[in-house]
């Protein structure tokens, strides 16, 4: 049996559980085949659980060593299409690089993990050259 204990799921995915529970007392579906499917949901939330905690965690750090005026400026995040426009910039630059062992995209100009400062409503692209050369930022907004 599953245990499900402590996952935060979505309503959508309750209501799934609940059908496949309903499909499984019917005989439409097998228990293994509900097994699977159930897992496939738990993983999914486990995940996204996981994720929401990491960022939790870098908030708490962030809360604990930014002065006070400055934090709420610092946490604003831009919208999504912006940081979908920002991440395309910075996989196309040269200077983005993976970090071995950590699967982690690291700018070489500033050091920054480019997912995070990306998400950063005030961040700006640190290449220079770049914008010397172009006359713009290589993150256009």
């Amino acid at each position: 049996m599953l245990d499900l204990t402590g996952l935060q799921l979505k309503r959508s995915e309750l209501t799934q559980v609940n059908d496949l529970t309903n499909a499984v007392q019917t005989g439409s579906i097998s228990r293994g085949e509900w097994e699977l499917r159930v897992k496939e949901i738990a993983e999914s939330a486990l995940h996204r659980q996981r994720k929401s905690q990491r960022w939790n965690g870098i908030r708490d750090a962030l809360i604990r060593f930014l002065p006070d005026r400055l934090l709420p400026k610092f946490l604003q995040l831009c919208s999504r299409s912006i940081y979908q426009q920002r991440l395309k910039a910075c996989h196309s630059c040269m200077h983005s690089r993976v970090t071995p062992g950590v699967q982690i995209d690291i700018c070489s100009l500033c050091g920054c993990a480019i997912k995070l400062k990306a998400k950063l409503k005030w961040a700006s692209c640190p290449d220079k050259e770049y914008t010397e050369t172009k006359g713009t930022s290589r993150w256009i907004e």
